[in-house]
């Protein structure tokens, strides 16, 4: 199950539930709601041949959240580098999963390949606050477009920029930060930058 923030709201499976991020009684209504629509679907596939007997096994303990906050990063992605698989030379961890955009309730999801090469590149200040130097973003809280967002939030780049944010933090943190140091720190670790 996963629950979006905004006005917009969440797949389960293909079924989205709509409300707003907010604690208590309307996340506890989106959570009801997604379990009766679990339901329901159990009620589709038994009534199919040779399915009388399906059910559920489980369901996650809670919604999971899609999308909420972004980090205003000091160079937010833009949706463009999704179109155009560049790889500059400043990336410190790359982008390689198709966006899988959902524009809203009951519209299917919108999948954009990643051009070029299928990959693109991810600076450390798509991940740096543009306010707060030593703050860094990883995964779905990375700031930049929608679309390319939404290619961003998915596991492998989460793991790719989160390694970059700890270690970028690291190196700020003991006052020895550059980029260069920062890419050798992470190819040491065995993190792909480029293709």
């Amino acid at each position: 199950m996963f629950y979006q923030s905004r006005e917009t709201s969440s797949p389960t499976s293909r079924t989205r539930i709509s409300t707003r991020c907010r604690p208590g009684p309307t996340y506890t209504e989106a959570t009801r709601q997604a379990r009766r629509q679990a339901w329901a679907y159990v009620e589709v596939l038994r009534a199919l041949p040779g399915c009388a007997g399906a059910y559920i096994v489980s369901t996650g303990p809670e919604l999971g959240i899609r999308q909420s906050r972004h980090l205003t990063a000091a160079l937010p992605l833009h949706d463009e580098q999704l179109a155009a698989g560049a790889i500059g030379p400043e990336s410190i961890a790359l982008g390689a999963w198709p966006s899988e955009y959902h524009p809203g309730s009951g519209i299917p999801a919108e999948w954009q390949l990643i051009g070029g090469n299928g990959a693109f590149g991810i600076s450390v200040d798509n991940l740096r606050s543009t306010d707060t130097p030593n703050l860094f973003g990883a995964g779905r809280v990375v700031g930049g477009g929608r679309r390319i967002g939404a290619s961003v939030r998915v596991l492998g780049t989460a793991f790719a920029t989160g390694q970059a944010a700890g270690v970028a933090a690291a190196l700020t943190a003991d006052g020895s930060f550059a980029v260069e140091r920062l890419q050798t720190a992470l190819a040491e670790q065995g993190a792909v930058m480029a293709l």
